[in-house]
């Protein structure tokens, strides 16, 4: 009976990025307990091949709702036999994905390389490769937040490569959609070369999710260019999302609009946009969007001249493990939202000031920051 949940988890699993998308979620999520029954009794049954299959079969990084082991994956990775496992980074990358979800930055960083550290006794069989873009999948949203960049796109080359080697359309469709995203200003070209073939593999593919991830990243790089062009993928984006019930996309489609609106000036739109986002991923429990959208929405303070709000909300989030240092000054998303104009405010403060905020930004939770970045907004807005 432990088996077949095992066998249930890599069959649902395979579907996930499917056009069977969410039929497979659902039966997952329904049947979600008795999963982690399974692998809690293949871990105190000292089997370690079976706990990581079935980890690693779930380790699909976002189309559930959440990591369905959380860190029960972590005693996966530590049981006796699990090292040296070449599904162990796969665990490692379950734990990575909970940790990000939780909006522990630090810890899922950390995890994420962990991982990919791990991962380097992989070799370049097919399967290793399958598995190493599933791993980067896994790592990428935690490198983010921890700022690498650099890694980041070194990864998602190195994704593009391995997923064009095996022909695999999925992982080569998440590689794309990562590099449309994250390659900066001066390769946009690239970038947008990227996108539309993200966009048309995406409509072959038929993946709910990916029908929203695709046309998403494409309108975010065409909002100077083609910006009638980039509000219909944007809307298309915005769509999909809804119809694939993924609250991740959803989010990632608004911050998507934020960032056309602040290319097009309109920072102030712009902030109430990830302000909606940010109460969004909130009730969702998505603690590390909450914190990667205040982020954003600390250096638009800084356009807007709203000084002391953009401190206080800036040290919140650092305080919580997001990065903002100049290094990001050539990101293209972080360049969009204005980070400059956040780091010259923040280093021209007075010591006291930024002591204030400090101390301020410490007695919030994150339901109090949310409130007190948008009674700045309304205190701040246009009249």
């Amino acid at each position: 009976m432990r088996g077949y949940f095992v066998e249930f988890a890599a069959r649902e699993g395979g579907e996930l990025e499917g056009p069977r998308e969410l039929e497979s979620r659902a039966a997952i999520e329904r049947d979600v307990e008795n999963l982690r029954g399974a692998l809690r009794w293949a871990i105190d049954a000292g089997d370690a091949d079976l706990a990581l299959t079935e980890v690693e079969a779930l380790a699909t990084a976002g189309a559930l709702r959440t990591p369905p082991f959380g860190l029960i994956a972590l005693e996966a990775a530590q049981m006796p036999g699990a090292e040296g496992h070449d599904l162990r980074p796969m665990a490692l990358g379950a734990v990575c994905m909970t940790y990000t979800q939780q909006g522990e930055v630090e810890r899922a960083v950390s995890f994420a390389h962990a991982a990919l550290e791990a991962a380097r006794e992989w070799g370049d069989s097919p399967r290793t490769r399958k598995l190493r873009c599933r791993l980067n999948g896994c790592v990428f949203a935690a490198l983010a937040y921890g700022s690498d960049t650099d890694r980041i796109l070194t990864l998602g080359r190195a994704a593009l490569e391995d997923a064009s080697a095996i022909d695999d359309p999925v992982e080569k469709l998440r590689a794309l959609v990562l590099l449309s995203s994250m390659l900066d200003a001066a390769h946009s070209d690239e970038a947008i070369g990227y996108g539309e073939e993200a966009l048309a593999q995406a409509k072959a593919i038929g993946n709910p999710s990916y029908l929203a991830w695709a046309p998403m990243m494409l309108g975010g790089r065409l909002a100077t260019t083609d910006p009638a062009r980039a509000r219909r993928l944007l809307d298309e984006a915005a769509r999909a999302a809804a119809a694939a019930d993924n609250e991740f996309a959803r989010s990632m489609a608004m911050q998507q609009l934020a960032m056309t609106q602040a290319r097009q000036a309109d920072h102030f739109a712009a902030a109430q946009t990830l302000l909606e986002m940010v109460r969004h991923a909130h009730r969702a429990g998505d603690h590390g969007t909450v914190m990667s959208g205040l982020a954003d929405v600390a250096c638009l303070l800084a356009v807007l001249g709203v000084d002391e709000p953009a401190l206080v909300t800036g040290e919140w989030v650092m305080d919580h493990g997001i990065v903002i240092t100049d290094a990001l000054a050539s990101n293209d998303l972080w360049a969009q939202f204005g980070i400059v104009a956040f780091l010259a405010s923040r280093e021209g403060a007075p010591r006291g000031a930024r002591e204030r905020s400090a101390d301020l930004a410490r007695s919030f939770d994150e339901a109090a920051i949310i409130d007190y970045v948008e009674a700045q907004l309304g205190a701040h807005g246009p009249s």
